[in-house]
């Protein structure tokens, strides 16, 4: 009898089928189904207690077992097409696949952008806004070579993510504006988003995303490669080498258990350069003057999405109402402290930060200031002092309908009585 799980399953396919390109197929099937089917009683145990659940626990079980028979065929079937190919064209094969996948995305982005874009999406509505946008991007040179979408909110659906893109690939490029974001910033802060996005078109930020890619796929060639009938892995799940696996087991495990660790790293990369990236970006947006709006964007952006548990704001604030996660603090206040905010330290901003999503996410009617943000409140420029305030009490203005009451808080919270009435723009 084998010792470990993997050289179990093999030592069983034997009973099924004396072929051992068979015998792949069914291992593949058999470790698919049974590394998943603890989930299956899992999630019927849980509905047993969920109340006023309109789904029976059999319908969830019977839903839960075709799900694990399809997901065991199809990793049979791609376990099958491996076994053919590699038989076929040897590890020769992996380099192959890898090139055509890296074709077929390069292909499907132009595609997508040249032909299925403009049927998907729409022009930008007359009005304020495309006035903004199309000045922003005729002073970038974006036009009329490229184009930017307006992506409206669909009938009868939730509103789209607030958010705008930028995909470009081997001079196909276009910028898509979603309808909810347009209505977060307002037509005339959305020329610094856009702007935001010409940075990412200027500084070819899409070709490293591709290339990063490229990479991933390139490690995954050569682990696959790496592993096809290598025995040190079949030493390492204590194989029995009197009864040896088909060579593509080794691809199956390494991909299940070694490459993740390989694609954590480069994950890890990919993160870190796409932080460069959206720095970069933002700093095209402040050449272009567009700075201050940017930041008032950042704001309003913040105070409007939903809180979620990353980061706590307790550590960053001193005395709040409760503790609030937020996953995109960190981002955020970087982006605040280096689009045109020399004047402003992290506490402060972390500050302002905290009472809009204290408002948003709790809607506090009382928000303390820690002693070292007072301190540097006070030791701050006023026409800074002017600036924030006023971007504050829009992001207000849009987290709480009681807009009287943000008025006072943040009047109390600046020392500025009338500054904020007073800030007409």
């Amino acid at each position: 009898m084998s010792d470990g799980y993997a050289p179990l399953i093999w030592s069983y396919t034997s009973y099924y089928s004396g072929n051992i390109d068979t015998r792949a197929v069914i291992y593949s099937a058999m470790e698919d189904f049974t590394s998943k089917m603890i989930v299956v009683p899992i999630i019927v145990l849980f509905s047993l207690f969920q109340q006023g659940l309109k789904i029976s626990p059999l319908a969830i079980a019977l839903a839960g077992i075709v799900w694990l028979t399809g997901s065991a065929i199809t990793s049979g079937l791609r376990t099958a097409i491996l076994v053919r190919s590699t038989n076929r064209y040897g590890t020769d094969f992996f380099i192959y696949l890898g090139f055509i996948y890296e074709a077929a995305i390069v292909i499907g982005h132009i595609v997508f952008i040249q032909i299925l874009a403009p049927f998907m999406l729409h022009d930008i509505p007359e009005g304020p806004a495309k006035s903004t946008i199309d000045g922003v991007a005729q002073k970038a040179g974006y036009y009329p070579r490229h184009v930017v979408y307006f992506e409206p909110n669909a009938e009868g659906r939730p509103d789209a993510d607030p958010n705008a893109y930028h995909a470009g690939l081997l001079g196909a490029s276009m910028i898509v504006v979603a309808e909810s974001l347009l209505k977060i910033v307002g037509p005339t802060d959305i020329g610094a988003v856009v702007a935001h996005e010409l940075g990412h078109w200027s500084y070819s930020h899409s070709s490293f995303s591709f290339a990063t890619n490229a990479l991933a796929n390139a490690c995954f060639m050569l682990t696959s490669m790496w592993s096809y009938g290598n025995r040190e892995i079949y030493d390492i799940f204590s194989f029995n080498q009197n009864d040896p696996p088909h060579p593509i087991i080794g691809v199956l495990l390494s991909s299940k258990y070694f490459f993740p660790i390989l694609g954590g790293f480069l994950t890890g990369f990919r993160g870190s350069l796409s932080y460069f990236c959206e720095f970069a970006a933002d700093g095209f947006a402040v050449k272009m003057g567009l700075g201050t709006e940017l930041r008032r964007s950042l704001i309003n952006l913040t105070s409007r999405i939903k809180c979620s548990q990353a980061w706590t704001l307790g550590t960053l604030l001193g005395s709040v109402d409760t503790q609030v996660w937020f996953s995109g603090l960190k981002s955020y206040l970087d982006k605040m402290l280096i689009v045109g905010c020399s004047k402003v330290n992290r506490t402060f901003i972390a500050a302002i930060f905290g009472f809009c999503l204290c408002v948003h996410a709790l809607q506090a009617t009382s928000f303390t200031l820690s002693e070292e943000a007072i301190q540097e409140l006070q030791a701050m420029d006023p026409s800074a002092t002017r600036e924030l305030a006023y971007i504050l009490l829009e992001a207000a203005k849009g987290a709480q309908k009681t807009h009287k009451r943000n008025s006072e808080i943040i009047n109390s919270l600046l020392g500025l009585p009338k500054v904020l009435n007073d800030a007409g723009r």
